[in-house]
């Protein structure tokens, strides 16, 4: 029997990681409207309000997000359904939020395989808003790969290349670490080509063949 132990940690990264990313309009709406309210109060009224001021900024400073980030992907995301982790055995990969199911499913070969509708495709759960669309001509695919050294398996004259991407984000968004794109291109991806060679659908929860 294996038993999970998570490492010490401050509560309010235990309470974070059960929460989704904070999208950073949200940040800045809180901001906005304590600075707003600032005028309207009393002495003792603003002294209140600057130590939640300093609450705030601890919460803001990115320190609470990177730890609470850091427990979830050394457990799997098992507390967050909405962390980039990596996923590397073929139940993890079915088992993926649907965070991760959008960046599983922006690999190229699994995206070729989908659009020819020969995987399940995470179909309950899974929506695709780019239809047609792989690789470099994919949100999710240049999400991944910005910066990164890519291998190039169709070019005789290349091994890899880096290409930077600077697309603007979607609503709710934000950049991804080297380290969070580093879990989905390194490890992730090579799980994914890994059961695509063994032709297992790994967006599939009920195990079922790839129909290649």
């Amino acid at each position: 029997m294996r038993i999970n132990v998570l490492p010490a940690a401050p509560p309010q990264v235990m309470t974070m990681m059960s929460y989704p990313d904070i999208p950073q309009e949200s940040y800045q709406w809180v901001q906005d409207n304590i600075r707003n309210g600032m005028s309207n109060l009393n002495t003792a009224a603003q002294g209140f309000l600057n130590k939640a001021m300093d609450t705030y900024k601890y919460l803001t400073d990115g320190s609470l997000t990177r730890a609470a980030r850091k427990l979830s992907q050394e457990f799997g995301g098992l507390l967050h359904p909405n962390t980039i982790v990596a996923l590397e055995d073929l139940h993890m990969l079915q088992s993926a939020k649907p965070i991760m199911q959008q960046y599983i499913m922006a690999q190229p070969d699994l995206r070729a395989i989908y659009h020819r509708q020969l995987c399940d495709g995470y179909s309950e759960t899974y929506v695709d808003d780019e239809p047609g669309k792989i690789g470099d001509d994919h949100y999710y695919f240049r999400r991944v790969t910005h910066g990164l050294i890519q291998d190039v398996k169709d070019d005789p004259d290349k091994t890899w290349r880096i290409v930077e991407y600077f697309d603007d984000l979607k609503e709710g968004d934000r950049e991804l670490t080297v380290d969070e794109r580093m879990m989905i291109y390194e490890r992730t991806w090579r799980a994914v080509e890994h059961y695509i060679d063994l032709k297992l659908d790994m967006t599939d929860i009920f195990n079922s063949d790839l129909g290649i």
